[in-house]
């Protein structure tokens, strides 16, 4: 799911390889940060009871099923009998996605959940840009204990994945249709979407991701903030971004030898944000970098504490990889391995286990 463009590197190919040490703590990982395999373990390419039972109650029952990926979240292709009626209308099909991940590839990152998700639809469409209809929302058992899923509008398309696509130009050209409706849409309810009002803000929070024992990290995103502020921006308002709108998320027909868009799909990673907050040019590049290695650095805590989240620990420690090497190579700060990093959170650990263990008072005798 990483988009290549969301970063831009300036180094040798070798800089998305892990080192081996990295690769092997990733290997260590408990199930729930290997959430492909683990979606794959709980359900295979079978529907889970969960979903046909809550389309029973809709009235419409599943007739045939038929799984269509899985990565960070598992996707199934239904077909239902009668057909489901939603809003005076009829679907004889629909999309069901099971949501795995709970952290994201994205550099603006919060807990991805089905509410965040039908929130940036609703956003999306009340712009006029066309995404489709949700029918419901769900909960399944797993391996990994209850996960969200949602149903919704089967969108028929030219476009399939890795096969068929619009051609650059005219995909490039219904991604800016798309993102200046998304500007002119008036936001508000946003609790469920990460929010950053200015960059600024989102630099203030992302520092309170990162540890006291990771104090390179800390430092360095220290002094990037004073140089955002030292030189303040032209404010804009915030506006909705989905984050990930690539080929296989814009899907488009060709009509009359001119490609037009069908749907914007695979709203989980949306935000309220800076409209540039995307963009290739500075400070917003460094930001996106900056924000990368601190969601590394969170997770080296997370790991060493047994708090890692759903995700799928190799593609975010990609991420990170390429963006430590972009901050170290712009200079603002220097590269370390996540294993690295993962054993600072270590001995930091232990020792604050060890001073807990020495100034603890001795236990009270028995009367």
């Amino acid at each position: 799911m990483t988009d290549s463009s969301e970063l831009s590197t300036s180094g040798s190919d070798e800089e998305d390889d892990l080192d081996n040490e990295t690769e092997d703590l990733c290997n260590e990982a408990p199930m729930c940060a290997h959430i492909g395999f683990a979606l794959h373990s709980s359900f295979g390419t079978s529907l889970p009871s969960e979903v046909e039972e809550l389309l029973a109650t809709k009235g419409s029952f599943v007739i045939s099923s038929c799984h269509l990926k899985t990565s960070f979240h598992a996707t199934f292709l239904v077909e239902m009998e009668p057909a489901l009626l939603h809003d005076g209308q009829s679907f004889q099909k629909a999309i069901v996605q099971i949501l795995g991940a709970e952290l994201g590839d994205k550099a603006l990152f919060s807990h991805l959940k089905a509410s965040g998700l039908a929130r940036a639809m609703e956003l999306a469409s009340s712009a006029g840009v066309r995404v489709p209809k949700l029918f419901a929302i769900g909960c399944c058992q797993s391996l990994l204990g209850p996960l969200e899923f949602v149903v919704e509008e089967f969108i028929q398309t030219d476009t399939v994945e890795d096969e068929c696509e619009a051609p650059d130009d005219e995909r490039q050209r219904i991604v800016v249709e798309v993102e200046t409706k998304l500007r002119e849409v008036p936001i508000s309810d946003i609790s469920s979407l990460p929010h950053f009002d200015s960059l600024s803000t989102q630099l203030q929070w992302l520092m309170t991701f990162v540890s006291p024992w990771d104090e390179s990290l800390a430092r360095s995103l220290a002094v990037f903030a004073e140089h955002v502020l030292s030189s303040p921006l032209p404010p804009r308002r915030p506006v909705l971004l989905h984050q990930d709108l690539n080929s296989g998320n814009v899907l488009c027909s060709q009509r009359d030898g001119k490609w037009s868009l069908d749907a914007i799909i695979d709203w989980e990673s949306a935000a309220i944000a800076d409209p540039r907050s995307l963009s290739d040019e500075e400070p917003w590049c460094t930001a996106r970098a900056f924000s990368v290695v601190t969601k590394g650095s969170w997770l080296a805590e997370q790991f060493t504490h047994g708090k890692l989240p759903r995700c799928e620990l190799h593609e975010l420690l990609e991420g990170y990889e390429r963006a430590a090497w972009q901050l170290d190579q712009s200079g603002w700060l220097h590269y370390e391995t996540w294993a690295s990093r993962s054993q600072k959170a270590r001995t930091c650990a232990n020792m604050q286990l060890l001073s807990s263990e020495i100034f603890s008072p001795p236990p009270r005798e028995a009367k």
